[in-house]
């Protein structure tokens, strides 16, 4: 398993998760209501069911993460210099980035009528909460602390690699609403850079 320098890591996550916010802020904050709310064929999730759906893990991470790090804090838990992912969370990782079809657990299925402007004020506020995590964590063991994920507390990842795959999801959905988008004659410039070292 490859090793990472922790302060680089929290680096290029932070700059991903700065890159979601600003696609969101550009290209999509300003849509109307309908347009947000159209999905782009049957089926299909519309661009507020993606960032719902990325929202109902933020509500369950962004916390859980939360009171990690206070509580490493607590303890005095100081950083290490490079951080080793586990294979679990490697997986999971990786696995977001694939392009391939998955299916989502049943509880974070979103629901077609929401209130598309508050699900994009909450996904944008989720990212200005997530920079300020990775903020905190630069004092943290990355790979001591593990975070149980949301399917059952029995799976628990590292800290780093909770980080890593929340906002490998992110990059995911992101790409769906960019194509969203698209088909809704919304061009928009969201990429994931080609070689990323939190991969």
């Amino acid at each position: 398993m490859p090793s990472y320098s922790s302060k680089s890591l929290l680096q290029q996550l932070k700059t991903d998760v700065i890159d979601v916010l600003e696609a969101v802020q550009n290209n999509y904050a300003h849509l109307p209501e309908n347009m947000l709310l159209t999905q782009p064929a049957a089926g299909k999730w519309s661009i507020a069911q993606a960032m719902e759906h990325m929202n109902t893990y933020g509500r369950y991470y962004l916390l859980a993460i939360e009171k990690t790090i206070d509580k490493a804090a607590l303890l005095n838990n100081k950083n290490t210099a490079s951080f080793v992912p586990g294979w679990l969370g490697d997986y999971f990782t990786k696995m977001m980035l694939k392009p391939a079809k998955m299916k989502s657990p049943s509880k974070h299925i979103p629901p077609a009528k929401l209130n598309a402007k508050e699900v994009v004020e909450e996904f944008m506020e989720q990212q200005r909460y997530l920079l300020l995590l990775l903020s905190k964590a630069e004092i943290i063991d990355l790979g001591k602390w593990r975070i149980p994920i949301t399917l059952t507390k029995l799976i628990k990842l590292k800290l780093g690699d909770t980080f890593r795959f929340l906002i490998a999801h992110e990059q995911r959905h992101m790409i769906q609403i960019r194509n969203a988008a698209m088909v809704l004659g919304e061009n928009t410039t969201y990429t994931i850079p080609a070689v990323h070292p939190a991969i």
